[in-house]
């Protein structure tokens, strides 16, 4: 089965060992190959009707969603398909003994030591210790790897929408506290505060195309 790595925050991390986090919304990027946004050579990603491009040496249709183009294509996930596996790349910090030197590793989201094991990664801490003497005091989760991860999250669902129609329910399925759920609106805007803390203040304003994943309930391997 197909996986893939995804970052995660530590706060979200932790919402996803609480059981609280099963969704996640990602900007939707374009590339060469997915020139997202310009329909017929012209357009732009924040138009809201535009949903996608069209190809023009061969006259087809892809979009971001479903279109009144009968002959539309979809264009693929970068996050997986229903069924696939995402494995979780958070941030690790090293134990450090008497001496100074590193004896362990544990993961920064909530200190829980980095399992040894024996046939699997027996030279997890020394590659990790010697590969990371520029960056002694932690390994950023894009360099975790996938021998030291304790998540995997298999996709149930995958679609593209604006990120300001987010719902309260939504929300808190993205792991917001659940705290006031009740007062309409509270939980969307603890979300919006949660964007653009990560995404700077004018990101929420974009109203950006982005993929909404759902996933199952977290895995520990």
């Amino acid at each position: 089965m197909k996986e893939r790595p995804i970052l995660f925050s530590g706060p979200m991390v932790r919402a996803l060992h609480d059981g609280r986090k099963t969704q996640t919304r990602r900007i939707v990027k374009p590339s060469r190959t997915w020139p997202i946004g310009f329909i017929g050579g012209q357009g732009d990603q924040d138009d809201p009707s535009c949903y996608g491009f069209e190809d023009l040496n061969s006259g087809q249709w892809w979009t971001l969603a479903p279109s009144h183009f009968s002959d539309a294509q979809q264009i693929p996930c970068p996050y997986g398909a229903v069924g696939e596996r995402l494995w979780v790349r958070e941030s690790l910090a090293p134990t450090r003994d008497a001496q100074g030197y590193i004896a362990d590793w544990h993961y920064a989201a909530d200190s829980a030591k980095v399992p040894r094991m024996p046939g699997l990664n027996p030279d997890f801490n020394d590659a990790m210790a010697f590969a990371h003497l520029a960056r002694p005091s932690a390994v950023p989760s894009i360099h975790m790897p996938r021998r030291a991860c304790r998540i995997v999250l298999q996709v149930t669902s995958a679609r593209v929408e604006r990120l300001n129609d987010i719902t309260d329910a939504d929300a808190i399925e993205e792991g917001i506290d659940r705290t006031n759920t009740s007062i309409p609106g509270y939980t969307r805007e603890r979300f919006i505060s949660l964007w653009t803390s990560i995404n700077g203040a004018d990101s929420w304003a974009a109203n950006p195309w982005v993929w909404v994943v759902e996933f199952t309930p977290h895995a520990r391997m």
